[in-house]
């Protein structure tokens, strides 16, 4: 049986504890905090300030779409059965990768995995039998826990050279994550570098000429010295990804009990910006590119039912029109459900959350997809008794899962569909959630 046991952030307290009086009083503080940092003279602000800039990265993010995608990172984590001993990849985590790396090499690319010591020779079978050549796959080992989620504890990043670099934020706690781009630069070609920034990867996606980031992230560095306001955070993300900053997110906090209902943060309506945005590396009207934003109401009118209030589209159509200006914006279905389990747990069905490539080799055109579905393993989770409620349904999830591949390929895509995605989708995450792209091709 699928396992709920991930979570692909664990949702911060804020979400539901805290109130909107004392996040009001908490962004009032941080917004005030360069009054404790005029104490400073002049003199010594501006040295710590040299010393500040000296240890700047400059690089540029790789693009989220465009390019082919030249080396792809996954992590697969730690995993024992007392019943199984012999198990060492959990079935399901198994069953997901090897599907993603089974549509992966369709096409040749290279490959760079960390996983545990007694799981190296199994995923060298995997790429054995796919018949990709063994220089082709980078086999990091670890001994640490950390967890299938390999697109967010850092940035994929390049310098002026092209080496492949892997840019830490100052802090993440989940798991052992933070271990990932320091074994594997120990046991690779890949560079690893710290930076001053906090942020999360799948709330960062490069589009473009631009490199949208959700408010949230933005707002959290807000108050550290040198990063005193907005504006000089911003600064500092242009200056590590290399291009112009689009920040994504409402004005004004989410209010809680809309927040206790979408899983999200405080400006923006999911935790990570990759649930709900997608850039595609395509254009389309007027030369701007395409990005897909999801859509409850998109949702809704697929499987013929009435908008619900737990829907929330005022937000998603909010970052529609905030990416206008700038993209030519289309939409995903995104079904906002839940289950009950001890508690009511709400999670997204998206669309969102993919692996995209648009690429020319040899004066042809590829446009490809690696999309995530639903369907597959509905009846397993109706049968699964530690459910007490659970709306999962084979004709509606079908429904949305044709639904959105036909919307990729109206824009030109070959659509490789994942299998049954519901037990990362529970935890807030997805296909583009369980890779990190480290190299794309430049056209």
């Amino acid at each position: 049986m699928l396992s709920l046991t991930y979570a692909a952030l664990p949702r911060a307290t804020y979400i539901s504890d805290v109130s909107d009086e004392e996040l009001l009083k908490k962004m009032h503080d941080k917004r005030n905090a360069w009054k404790n940092y005029k104490r400073l003279s002049n003199k010594r602000y501006n040295h710590l300030f040299e010393k500040f800039k000296s240890n700047r990265i400059r690089t540029r993010i790789v693009n989220d779409a465009k390019g082919k995608i030249e080396n792809i990172l996954i992590t697969v984590p730690a995993y024992y059965n007392r019943r199984k001993p012999e198990e060492y990849i959990y079935p399901p985590d198994a069953r997901t990768l090897k599907t993603l790396l089974r549509n992966l090499s369709l096409h040749p690319r290279k490959y760079t995995v960390l996983c545990q010591i007694n799981q190296v020779e199994i995923i060298d079978s995997w790429f054995k039998d796919l018949e990709v050549p063994e220089s082709d796959c980078t086999i990091c080992s670890s001994v640490f826990n950390y967890s299938l989620w390999a697109q967010d504890a850092y940035l994929a990043l390049q310098d002026d050279t092209e080496n492949m670099i892997l840019g830490e934020g100052i802090c993440f706690t989940r798991e052992h994550d933070m271990c990932v781009a320091d074994d594997v630069s120990c046991q690779s070609d890949i560079i690893t570098k710290m930076t001053h920034l906090y942020f999360q990867g799948g709330n960062i996606l490069q589009a473009g000429e631009y490199v949208i980031i959700g408010k949230d992230y933005i707002i959290d560095n807000v108050g550290r010295i040198f990063l005193e306001d907005e504006a000089k955070v911003i600064n500092e993300f242009e200056m590590l990804l290399g291009l112009p900053v689009i920040t994504l997110g409402t004005d004004d906090i989410i209010p809680q009990n809309h927040r206790q209902l979408m899983g999200g943060g405080v400006y923006q309506p999911i935790f990570h910006i990759d649930m709900y945005v997608t850039p595609t590396g395509v254009k389309g009207k007027d030369g701007k590119e395409i990005i897909f934003i999801g859509s409850p109401s998109l949702a809704r009118e697929i499987l013929e039912q009435q908008p619900r209030d737990e829907d929330f589209d005022l937000y998603f159509d909010q970052a529609t029109f905030q990416l206008n200006h700038y993209y030519d914006v289309r939409r995903l279905p995104l079904l906002p459900t839940s289950y009950v389990a001890k508690n009511r747990k709400h999670y997204y069905l998206t669309y969102n959350n993919a692996i995209v490539e648009s690429y020319s080799e040899n004066d042809k055109a590829f446009n490809h997809v690696y999309l995530p579905t639903y369907a597959m393993d509905v009846d397993d989770f109706k049968k699964d008794q530690d459910f007490e409620e659970y709306n999962g349904d084979v004709n509606d999830y079908l429904k949305l899962d044709t639904a959105a591949k036909e919307i990729w390929e109206s824009i030109g895509f070959t659509v490789y569909q994942m299998d049954g995605l519901e037990d990362l989708a529970m935890s807030w995450g997805s296909v583009h959630c369980i890779a990190k792209t480290l190299k794309r091709s430049k056209t």
